[in-house]
Parts: C-alpha cells; structure tokens; sequence
C-alpha cells in the first residue's frame, strides 16, 4: 500500500508537508503543493481518512439537518456549505429527520459529527442537545444553544411584498402555512404579515389564514390542499401569501382547478426564490436572498472555530432578503 512516505520520496519534500498540501491545512509554496499532488496522482495515493481521524480526535464530517428532501431550496443552500468545507477536508452528509425523537437521538448518538447544521424546524430534547455539546460538537442554528448563527432577514422583504399588493387595490390577502400556528407566529414572515395587516388596508380576518394539520404531506401538497380549503370558505380573496414556493406551486395547481386565474383573479406571493420559481407558468413572485453568501459564511466559520478556536457567540451573521417580483402579481380584480 502506498503511503504519504512514498509521495514524500519521489515529490523530494517531507512527510509533514504532504499532509499539509492534502488536507489544506497550512500554506506551502505552489511549486512543493504541485510536486505532492504530481507524485500523489503518480502513486494513486489517498489520504487514509480512519487514520487521519483517529490521530486527531476529528471525525472530519459534518451534519446537515433539513426538512424535506423534495424541497430543493434547502439544497441549493447547503451545496456552498459542501463546497467550503470540503475544500478544507471535510465530508458533509444531508439528512432529513422525520422520524420520532427516539430515532433521531439513537442516529446522533451512534455517529460523531464535528459540527451539526441544523435548517429543520425540529424540537430537539434537552438531553439530545447536552450530549451534542458534551462531546463537543459545534452547533449551528439551533435554537438558544448555537455556537454559531446565520439567518436571513425576511421582515423587509414582506412588508415590501405587502405594501406592493395594497398598491395594487388588495384588501383580502390569506395566508398559506406549511407550519402550525405557534411555529407560524414565532417566523418573521407570519408575525410580520399578521402585524401589519392593519397598516397595510388589509382585511384582519384571521380565517384568513390557514395552517399546516398534517405534516406527512410534501409543501406542495400542503399548498395544494390548504388554498382549495381557503378559497373554497373565502372566493373574497384576491391575494395570497404561501409560506414556501413548493407550496405556492401547489396553491397555483389548486387555484386552477377552482377555476382561477394567477395573477388575473388572484396574486400569488411564495419564499424562498428556488430556481424552479422562474421556469414556472406563471413565473412566481418570491422573497429571495443570497443563498450563496449564505451557504459559504456557515461554512466559513464552522471551518474558523475549528481551526483557530473562533467566538462567534453573540455575533449573528444577517444575509437580508428582497422581493423578486415576476408574473404572479398584478392589480386586484374589480
């Protein structure tokens, strides 16, 4: 078996070196990093991963939780986190837990991570949680508990969205939730549309607003079911806001059934501005954001506290969204 003693012999540099030019770890000139990676491709050599782990106390793998693998907007985020850390040596795994909290605790319990990501809108138990930071792993957007805090701000984006449809003559404005009500209270996006409803000339009819009663459902079916339920009760709306764009295209195939057209009869407004947003008939008005500065910062500090033991406690890193406006929304019907 090919070992680093052998890429070290024929690139004519030392050992230590060719562990710092495969791991990227510390910086070497170009002309000894291209003589290791010559002499490592000549050998066919790879970096025995068990053994790296071992000698250094890391699993070198990190975890990213997400919540529903056919949604790809958590996807097209968590590719720029693969793509920094793993530039840095590091695997990523992609999980979806939808199973009960026994289940996910005996998966996290059996598997060392270095640092976990967490974009589900899960519940993890306390003694989940202590074990996590017992063994050290470095928490990411988890609720009170986090080493590390990266959000979107969304507030902006939704009054721009909600001062757009008043300009427009909308007063009957639903609201389509992937989430139940106290989940759906506690995002900005729900406290802000039920808050300014008022300032806004829209309808406080809180029927107005449906939420989420069965989470064994994808978003689009979500969306689907819910906007038949909504405007089959209240046909007087003539905007909505859908939590997510999976379930606006949901809340669009739903509409079309009941016999309406987007945007002639009614507006849709969606989140999240996945690339699907565009390509869709019609093109769907979404918040959007930054995805990419989004992705890259968390993995830049998951990468930082490892390396160089960074405090990121208390320093919350805001990418801030804006509203892509497309063909879903025009001017209310008479």
């Amino acid at each position: 078996m090919t070992t680093r003693k052998d890429v070290a012999k024929l690139a004519g540099v030392s050992v230590a070196t060719v562990s710092n030019v495969l791991s990227n770890r510390l910086t070497v000139s170009e002309e000894k990093a291209e003589r290791v990676r010559a002499a490592a491709k000549q050998l066919n050599y790879f970096p025995n991963h068990t053994a790296r782990s071992l000698s250094l106390g890391l699993s070198y793998h990190i975890g990213v939780i997400i919540n529903e693998f056919t949604n790809p907007y958590h996807m097209e985020i968590v590719q720029y986190v693969g793509k920094y850390v793993t530039a840095h040596g590091f695997m990523m795994t992609v999980f979806d837990f939808q199973e009960d909290a026994n289940t996910v605790f005996r998966f996290l319990g059996e598997r060392q991570f270095d640092a976990l990501v967490n974009f589900s809108s899960n519940v993890y138990s306390e003694e989940l949680l202590k074990m996590l930071k017992d063994r050290g792993t470095i928490l990411v957007n988890f609720a009170n508990v986090s080493d590390i805090e990266v959000h979107h701000d969304v507030t902006g984006a939704m009054e721009d969205c909600m001062r757009k449809l008043s300009s427009l003559g909308h007063k009957k404005v639903g609201y389509v939730s992937v989430v139940d009500a106290p989940r759906f209270y506690a995002d900005e996006r729900g406290a802000t549309f039920t808050a300014r409803r008022k300032e806004f000339g829209f309808d406080e009819n809180d029927d107005f607003i449906l939420f989420n009663d069965d989470f064994s459902r994808e978003s689009g079916e979500t969306g689907y079911v819910l906007t038949k339920r909504l405007m089959t009760a209240h046909p007087e709306i003539t905007a909505l806001f859908v939590m997510n764009d999976v379930a606006a295209f949901g809340a669009l195939r739903a509409l079309k059934e009941l016999g309406y057209s987007c945007p002639e009869d009614i507006s849709v407004i969606g989140c999240d501005d996945i690339i699907l947003s565009k390509e869709y008939i019609p093109s769907l008005t979404s918040i959007s954001f930054d995805k990419e500065a989004y992705g890259t910062e968390i993995g830049r500090r998951i990468i930082s506290r490892m390396s160089d033991g960074a405090d990121y406690s208390g320093n919350t890193f805001i990418v801030t969204a804006e509203t892509v406006y497309r063909e879903s929304v025009a001017k209310r019907r008479d």
